[in-house]
């Protein structure tokens, strides 16, 4: 495009400088809106993380002498010298990478290239400092904007100055985009766009105060809810069915209004959902590319939230439509009415029954199966006892026998953390069955009495 461009410039040029006996060159706006990038006037946005993609994007800029501003730049620390001396602006993306899952005890382990991108990141922004590269910070598509500020306390955490964070999020942005004529600092004739904290800015316990844009004070008090609005905002459990058992999904939410934006991961995948939207009655939809057999085909989610529960409708082209239910995280589970499975237990827990002993479990996670074992001993209402699976061992805590079943939590160490997992259960003599709900996701279990 850039060759073509240069050929368009030169065949206008041409034209222009004597057009007499000269057939007028073709117009094509796509070409034309390139001159101006090839003349030095417009910079161009490159979006380059890995080392050789930056280096790549140098070169071409380079070639055909561009004012190039480097996108995201992962690894821009690695190249950070020639950044430097070519003076390239860096949007530093504040998206670090970190684990999506939860590490299985029989997954390979993550390589090496992976681990050190995790350590390496937060240390970028001191390195293009050192190196007198201009850049400003920006978001990398967070689905989580609260990873914003934390990964901007880790970035100073790794060697950034104060200072400069605060200059990266202020001045360096308006100087690299061309209006720090207007924006950035602090001074008569400017914009007045102002946050005020109470507390360090910096600080991981600072509260914004106030905030004002063009010197006007905006009220940082939610509006008043409508119906169910703001309603989808937070991470839900789902628990998706599409003929061929139930799949874990855990999904996050940030409701703006009628929009939504958000993410997926779990058993059809990770990914970014698009087209979302929200109503005040409750209604949410979305679609999302889901990785299902192998393939990766869109699929439409529709549904509406009941409190702190969410069940719908999937809709996959080429496939039957399917269904999901989904509890919001932290929020006590509140069953969902919906037909009985042939076989699927649904009493209580029998006041004869006593769930003292060892059950033999099949854990149903996303489409994987695993084996499991719990170790109970019921005395009145209250159980005590031990969890084992691939995950690990851990001891049961605040277990309890009530109307609608039995109940414990379960804290197990995942990805460099404690889960905690609400475990809700029915028994029938020597079966049993139930959900665990985390933060992470959804799963079921069956089992069986060893007698």
């Amino acid at each position: 495009m850039l060759l073509d461009a240069q050929r368009y410039r030169q065949a206008h040029q041409t034209y222009d400088r004597s057009p007499r006996g000269m057939r007028r060159p073709n117009q094509d706006r796509s070409l034309a809106a390139l001159l101006p990038v090839l003349d030095g006037t417009m910079p161009v946005v490159m979006y380059a993380d890995r080392e050789r993609e930056i280096a790549r994007a140098l070169d071409l800029a380079q070639e055909f002498k561009l004012r190039p501003i480097i996108a995201g730049g992962l690894e821009a620390g690695k190249i950070a010298e020639r950044l430097g001396t070519n003076k390239v602006p860096v949007l530093l993306s504040l998206n670090f990478p970190r684990r999506t899952t939860a590490a299985l005890p029989e997954a390979d382990a993550e390589p090496i290239r992976i681990l050190r991108e995790r350590v390496e990141a937060p240390k970028t922004a001191a390195k293009l400092v050192a190196a007198r590269v201009p850049f400003a910070f920006q978001s990398g598509a967070l689905t989580n904007m609260a990873d914003f500020s934390a990964n901007l306390i880790r970035a100073i955490e790794n060697g950034l100055s104060r200072e400069d964070a605060l200059r990266a999020l202020t001045i360096w942005p308006a100087q690299i985009l061309g209006v720090a004529d207007r924006l950035g600092t602090i001074e008569p004739g400017k914009i007045a766009n102002l946050t005020i904290t109470r507390g360090d800015l910096f600080d991981r316990n600072a509260r914004i105060s106030h905030v004002f844009i063009d010197g006007r004070s905006i009220d940082l008090r939610p509006e008043p809810a409508a119906g169910q609005a703001g309603a989808a905002t937070g991470t839900w459990a789902l628990s998706v069915n599409l003929g061929s058992g139930e799949i874990a999904v855990t999904l996050v939410l940030q409701q703006e209004g009628e929009r939504a934006r958000g993410s997926i991961q779990g058993g059809l995948g990770s990914a970014e959902i698009a087209n979302a939207s929200t109503s005040a009655g409750g209604d949410v939809r979305f679609t999302v590319p889901a990785t299902i057999e192998g393939r990766t085909t869109e699929a439409t989610f529709a549904g509406r939230i009941t409190g702190n529960e969410m069940q719908g409708t999937v809709n996959i082209v080429g496939r039957a439509p399917g269904s999901f239910t989904g509890t919001k995280a932290g929020a006590p589970a509140t069953p969902v009415a919906s037909p009985t499975p042939p076989g699927e237990f649904r009493a209580a827990v029998s006041t004869n029954t006593n769930l003292s002993g060892t059950w033999v479990l099949t854990l149903l996670v996303g489409l994987q199966t695993y084996p499991g074992t719990l170790k109970l001993d019921q005395s009145g209402t209250a159980i005590t006892g031990v969890l084992q699976s691939p995950f690990g061992t851990t001891k049961l805590t605040g277990g309890k026998v009530d109307a609608d079943g039995f109940h414990f939590i379960a804290r197990e160490p995942l990805a460099g953390r404690v889960v905690e997992m609400a475990v809700d259960g029915n028994a029938d003599a020597n079966e049993i069955h139930g959900t665990v709900r985390s933060e992470i996701g959804f799963a079921r279990f069956t089992g069986t009495r060893q007698t």
